[in-house]
């Protein structure tokens, strides 16, 4: 669990200026690939600051939303519906409850969150965004934070709500909402590097000895 002293401000350049104070080093994110789950009607400011964070470590960062690219008011990449999470190392539910009613009602979102999560990649949601993880069927005996406009979704997921305003439990990151958005950041970008650390390791078990087993 994080917790954070105080909320930061809403101010785009307070919210990057929050981000960096704990930045993990730029060498561990460079070249991860990172997923934004956006829609008309989500936190543009918050999509705006997560993206500009993420690529200031070198993070390749993708938007998906559920229309077409350039046919709606946000900066989105990709088709949700085109997106294989395979080729992701987490995703990120962006705040704003018209974007996030959005993505509900796109099935391929809850696809793309359960492929995640199956891989054990970091799975963050932001205010509202929590309720694309909780439609998923995988937040039952988990203890995330949410805003209290949600707070009823959580028991009917069989989740009990964390009263903080930062939680990280399990590879999920979930905050109350995107007044604490640089502690969110730092939170899932920490995630993003012990991602990276498991990796390096799991290649090294499977990498032989100078020596060989066989001597």
């Amino acid at each position: 669990m994080i917790r954070r002293a105080a909320p930061a401000t809403r101010s785009e350049n307070h919210l990057a200026a929050a981000m960096q104070e704990t930045e993990p080093p730029h060498a561990m994110l460079g070249g991860l690939n990172v997923a934004l789950l956006a829609a008309p009607g989500s936190d543009a400011e918050a999509l705006v600051a997560l993206r500009t964070g993420l690529e200031a470590q070198g993070v390749n960062v993708c938007v998906l939303a559920p229309g077409r690219p350039g046919t709606q008011p946000i900066p989105a990449d990709q088709r949700i519906a085109n997106a294989d999470p395979m080729g992701f190392d987490g995703v990120v539910v962006v705040s704003g409850a018209e974007g996030v009613a959005h993505l509900r009602a796109e099935p391929k979102s809850l696809e793309f969150i359960r492929g995640i999560n199956r891989d054990h990649k970091p799975v963050g949601a932001l205010g509202e965004g929590l309720l694309l993880p909780l439609d998923s069927g995988l937040a039952a005996g988990r203890h995330p934070c949410a805003a209290d406009a949600i707070a009823g979704e959580l028991w009917r997921a069989h989740a009990r709500r964390e009263h903080e305003p930062v939680c990280v439990q399990d590879r999920w990151v979930t905050a109350a909402g995107p007044e604490v958005l640089g502690a969110f950041a730092a939170a899932f970008q920490n995630q993003l590097v012990q991602r990276r650390r498991d990796c390096f390791a799991s290649e090294a078990d499977a990498t032989p000895g100078s020596v060989g087993e066989d001597g």
